[in-house]
């Protein structure tokens, strides 16, 4: 467990092997009050075939998924979990691992990462520092690597992103207020729910008034595309 006067962080035994989320319950000292939320790192397949009727492939400032691809896949398996307790700063640091789809081929499925979580003093938040060692190099298909965060939270579809570092704007799937948004056979359209995320993006269950806001260092696309599910490119 690590701690500080406004949270205490503990890591509760339990990872989610089928859908790679770790999982943490984290109790507000004010209210001593628990939630759990979970983080898990994530890659999605994308688009890289040129034709003259889809001359664009997914690269750098375009996002396309692969033909019928509606969700990212687990992109590393969780190694070990070291907890870092001292005077100045406590932290987890969670080390993941790429394994090869099929040994026989040099193809490797998943990447290496380190995640260093750890709290604030004096301010009731989570820090994560997520660095990836490198996307697989014999990966046969392209990805685009993606943090997730979790919480249990029904958001409906509906999430919020900031506006250029202004007011948060609200988001919902599949839905512009002004025309119609056309989706694709699986019933999503992946690229058109992402958006410029410059400082924050929350979703909240409005039944029971519980939110979660990621606030990021650096501009991202992010979406909810899972109720509960906030991710980040």
């Amino acid at each position: 467990m690590i701690a500080t006067d406004d949270l205490a962080l503990e890591y509760n035994g339990i990872y989610d092997e089928a859908e790679g989320i770790l999982y943490f319950n984290m109790t507000d000292k004010m209210t001593n009050e628990t939630s759990r939320v979970g983080f898990s790192l994530r890659w999605w397949s994308t688009w890289q075939h040129q034709t003259k009727l889809n001359p664009q492939k997914s690269g750098a400032y375009i996002f396309r998924p692969a033909e019928n691809v509606f969700d990212s896949e687990i992109y590393s398996d969780l190694l070990t979990i070291q907890t870092h307790v001292c005077e100045g700063k406590s932290q987890f640091v969670v080390w993941f691992e790429g394994k090869n789809k099929d040994d026989r081929y040099d193809h490797k499925e998943k990447g290496d990462a380190a995640v260093r979580i750890s709290l604030i003093e004096g301010l009731p938040v989570m820090q994560f520092e997520v660095e990836l060692f490198g996307i697989p190099e014999n990966s046969h298909v392209q990805q685009e690597v993606t943090v997730n965060f979790y919480a249990d939270i029904d958001n409906n579809g509906v999430f919020y992103t900031d506006s250029n570092g202004l007011e948060m704007q609200r988001r919902q799937l599949n839905y512009r207020p002004t025309w119609n948004l056309t989706t694709k056979a699986g019933g999503l359209n992946i690229t058109a729910n992402m958006y410029p995320v410059g400082s924050a993006i929350s979703m909240i269950d409005e039944r029971t008034n519980m939110q979660m806001t990621v606030m990021n260092d650096r501009v991202q696309a992010g979406s909810v595309i899972k109720d509960g599910r906030i991710e980040l490119m």
